[in-house]
């Protein structure tokens, strides 16, 4: 029983250093649905005991969780296999390659302490536990600590260079653990080398990341200047709008008594067809609809009225309601970010949506002195949410993501709050300020 026990904890430990590093590393969702990863934990951990009780020994049980972890692949969703495939293999070698690392550097380290060796190094469990603390140092400096502070986002080439370290690792750790074995070369010597190696590598992985954030403020920097060029079009055909609606009004009201007196000359003669063709006409000569005020902001207001004539070639029903009083210290720029990005992806939403009752609902109200917003669009997608923001659908999802970016920073900027969801097929997008 306590040799059962003991291959169920390496199995465990084992199966958890490659999930680990292939969720963490990589942040690759390898599941289509949540209850999937424990019943592939329960299945592999099975599999892996049935082989013990079989075999009768652990002479083979290293090499079960690796094949297990091939299963992997089922659990991914079709169009990402071939990258978790890549990203799995991976796994195996880095995993492996620290494994193999922090035995030789304790060894080193501890050659002289016997009891402390063989506590430390002599157990294939205490093994384990030392490679998973590698996946989590990586998990809580760069998702916790920088990731917070700066956007990052690892292109494949750069991905293949900080691979190649490794693989360069694999040729070079072995030949210096064979010295070390025949005492060959100095423990000490070969600590200062293997901590010289992983220097560099988390050199390699620092150059890639600065890098990187180098190239996604750049991308920041040019979708804020396209945004700004969009806002300072939108006000001024808002302007161009409100002047051509105050001119229809000038000449409607320069031109009404000659109006008047022509529908009182067809109501006189009983013609009432043809006072229907002129007011007709005249409804269609003064259509001051085109131009609407929303927010009781001109700037906001130049945002939606520009997307809903989107709206409208897109054959997408627009409905908004309230007109609230926006605080002072909200600048206009930010207020049309928000309504920007979260209308333009309403309406992305809707044109992936075939059928023909395809809508977007606009709710805009005051709460004591918070500024409430909810927008609502019909949607194909389905709920899967990673930190609280619902996945995009889009293929191209390195170069795309920024407008909730925007949204979540004029948010963060005012201590507000923001949340979406996927409910009854329809996409909901709440902002609190």
């Amino acid at each position: 029983m306590k040799d059962l026990l003991w291959a169920a904890e390496y199995s465990l430990l084992d199966l958890l250093k490659y999930f680990s590093f292939f969720l963490i590393a990589f942040n690759f969702p390898i599941y289509k649905k949540k209850i999937s990863v424990p019943i592939y934990f329960a299945f592999s951990m099975l599999c892996c005991l049935l082989y013990f009780e079989i075999r009768g020994g652990d002479r083979w049980l290293s090499g079960i969780p690796n094949l297990c972890s091939i299963f992997f692949v089922v659990l991914i969703e079709k169009g990402k296999r071939v990258k978790g495939i890549i990203y799995m293999a991976v796994s195996w070698i880095i995993m492996d390659l620290l494994s193999t690392l922090s035995k030789m550097l304790f060894y080193a380290m501890f050659e002289d302490d016997c009891y402390l060796y063989g506590a430390l190094v002599g157990r294939p469990l205490w093994d384990k536990v030392l490679v998973l603390i590698a996946p989590m140092i990586y998990h809580f400096l760069m998702n916790i600590i920088i990731k917070k502070k700066v956007d990052y986002y690892l292109s494949t080439s750069q991905l293949g260079v900080i691979f190649s370290s490794f693989i360069g690792g694999l040729f070079i750790i072995p030949a210096l653990g064979k010295m070390v074995r025949r005492n060959e070369y100095d423990p000490k010597a070969y600590v200062i080398i293997s901590f010289a190696m992983l220097g560099l590598l988390f050199l390699f992985i620092a150059v890639m990341v600065w890098q990187s954030f180098v190239v996604n403020r750049n991308n920041k920097m040019k979708q804020d200047e396209i945004k700004y060029q969009y806002m300072l079009k939108a006000q001024s055909d808002y302007f161009d709008g409100l002047k051509n609606d105050q001119e229809k009004v000038r000449r409607f009201r320069h031109d009404v008594r000659a109006h008047i007196t022509a529908l009182q000359k067809y109501l006189d003669e009983g013609n009432t067809e043809k006072m229907q063709e002129y007011l007709a006409c005249m409804q269609k000569q003064v259509d001051i609809d085109q131009t609407k005020k929303y927010t009781c902001n001109m700037a906001a207001d130049a945002v939606i009225n520009d997307q809903t004539k989107l709206m409208k070639d897109k054959n997408i029903k627009f409905q908004y309601e309230g007109c609230p009083k926006i605080r002072e210290e909200i600048s206009d720029y930010d207020l049309c970010t928000i309504f920007y990005n979260l209308l333009k992806n309403a309406v992305e939403g809707c044109e992936k949506v075939e059928n023909d009752g395809r809508s977007i609902d606009v709710k805009v109200v005051n709460s004591g002195e918070q500024l409430l917003i909810k927008v609502e669009n019909d949607t194909v997608m389905k709920d899967k949410v990673i930190d609280g923001d619902v996945l995009t659908t889009k293929k191209d999802i390195k170069n795309h993501g920024f407008g909730i970016k925007s949204v979540r920073t004029v948010v963060n900027k005012y201590n507000g709050f923001y949340s979406n969801k996927i409910e009854n097929g329809k996409f909901i997008a709440f902002i609190a300020l």
